[in-house]
């Protein structure tokens, strides 16, 4: 079966997503995060609470491709994998997916 990417949006619940994928008739696919409706999406994607599909497909971060985040200075940048781990914004990215066993701990300044 192919696989699927799908874009939500900040704020998204888990509910929100779910239903969108039964009314939808996406049969056989399942999205990899969280069983708790009332539950924002991004907590599953940053190394948050184990879903139901977690033996077979990986915690949900795993699978995460991009992330728009706005900084502390207000700037909004769109962080995905460049494979650089000098760039800030992939060590960010890398947070995003879970680095640290799920602890997001960033610093201000280059190493």
């Amino acid at each position: 079966m192919q696989s699927k990417t799908v874009t939500l949006e900040g704020g998204a619940l888990w509910g929100h997503t779910c239903s969108k994928l039964v009314s939808g008739r996406y049969d056989w696919y399942i999205i990899n995060g969280g069983a708790i409706p009332r539950c924002g999406c991004e907590w599953f994607h940053s190394g948050g609470w184990p879903s139901p599909f977690t033996r077979s497909f990986g915690m949900g971060c795993d699978s995460l491709l991009e992330a728009t985040n706005v900084t502390a200075d207000g700037e909004e940048v769109t962080l995905k994998d460049s494979s650089n781990p000098k760039l800030d914004q992939d060590r960010l990215f890398r947070a995003f997916r879970g680095a640290g066993g799920g602890n997001l701990v960033l610093s201000s300044g280059s190493r």
